[in-house]
């Protein structure tokens, strides 16, 4: 027995050797919400959507995605289309070239099947050994979370910000109001 994670991405994908397993696995977790039955969201989504568009309005918005995009860097609906609009052909060739790499993955172990959405991210993996050839114990290293903090995040904030920070040492002193905010007796 597998367990659905989410509804699009099933970490199990990427370790499961047997395609028929996997197309079930991936088909179950795309329309797990679209049964008729306890799961099914279509109608909390369809008026999670009429609420939202009736919020907009009673704000003075023609839209949900204007009402949500106007303190975010792309302002408008029109304006984050248009950057849709000119990523998308490199997003596409992108996936087309990954789309190449695995079919020739496919092949070379034996496959005689055309690439499918169940298939994806399995030999992605495949293809990203191959290609890399990355050792997941050799990379640990560099996300322990000393090396995080201090080579990564105090780094970036000192050379982005100029903030500096130096380790204190002892235990630190919370005053009586701060530990009661912060449950310490």
């Amino acid at each position: 027995m597998v367990p659905l994670i989410n509804t699009t991405q099933q970490p199990a994908l990427q370790e499961l050797s047997n395609r028929d397993v996997r197309q079930q696995l991936f088909e179950n977790s795309w329309t797990r919400t679209e049964k008729g039955d306890a799961n099914d969201t279509r109608d909390t989504i369809a008026t999670i959507a009429q609420l939202r568009a009736e919020k907009a309005a009673l704000l003075g918005y023609r839209s949900w995605a204007a009402y949500v995009l106007e303190d975010q860097m792309a302002k408008t609906p029109d304006a984050a289309l248009a950057f849709l609009d000119r990523l998308g052909p490199a997003a596409v060739k992108k996936a087309r070239h990954e789309a190449r790499d695995i079919q020739k993955a496919i092949y070379k172990s034996h496959g005689k099947f055309k690439l499918a959405p169940w298939d994806w991210d399995h030999y992605a993996e495949i293809v990203r050994k191959a290609k890399y050839d990355l050792d997941d114990d050799e990379v640990k290293p560099y996300f322990e979370m000393s090396s995080v903090l201090e080579n990564g995040i105090f780094f970036a904030a000192n050379k982005l910000y100029g903030t500096s920070f130096k380790e204190r040492k002892g235990r630190a002193r919370l005053s009586p109001r701060r530990a009661r905010v912060r449950g310490v007796r």
